[in-house]
């Protein structure tokens, strides 16, 4: 399954004012300070994933079962900081899932003379999960390793 994921965090850090004449420059936000997470800091984000083909792998499904299968969903994102600290982040997260979409869905299977046919069809659904907790690692880098669990 392919997953691109898209978010826009929202920090409410406003800079010291500098009072003196002397200095007119503006102040310097540090590259950890850009990429921290604090708490109270929310985050808005999208995503989505494809899945162009049905696995085997697990004995799940034979290969003339997997044949012409696909699974498509998109979804919004919101999470809000709970607690931080310079190398860790907890946060809440609800995931709205407005559109999912599975091509191929086999809904009866027919054998005649030793030959399987099946009937498929086209399943639409969505979905909600309010219950969700984030722990980001390496606060305040760039990139944040997570561990996630979600449901609802």
């Amino acid at each position: 399954m392919f997953c691109v994921l898209a978010v826009a965090q929202s920090n409410e850090t406003v800079p010291s004012k500098n009072t003196s004449n002397a200095d007119t420059t503006s102040p310097q936000i540090s590259n950890i300070a850009l990429f921290q997470l604090k708490r109270g800091d929310n985050e808005f984000g999208g995503w989505a994933g494809f899945s162009p083909a049905a696995t085997t792998a697990f004995g799940g499904l034979h290969k003339d079962e997997a044949a012409d299968r696909r699974f498509f969903l998109a979804a919004f994102h919101y999470g809000r900081t709970l607690a931080a600290n310079n190398s860790l982040a907890l946060q809440y997260s609800l995931d709205a899932i407005p559109v999912t979409v599975a091509t191929g869905v086999i809904t009866s299977r027919r054998t005649v003379g030793g030959v399987t046919t099946f009937t498929r069809e086209t399943a639409y659904g969505g979905g909600l999960t309010p219950l969700g907790l984030q722990l980001d690692f390496a606060n305040g880098s760039k990139i944040h390793p997570f561990v996630h669990v979600n449901g609802g």
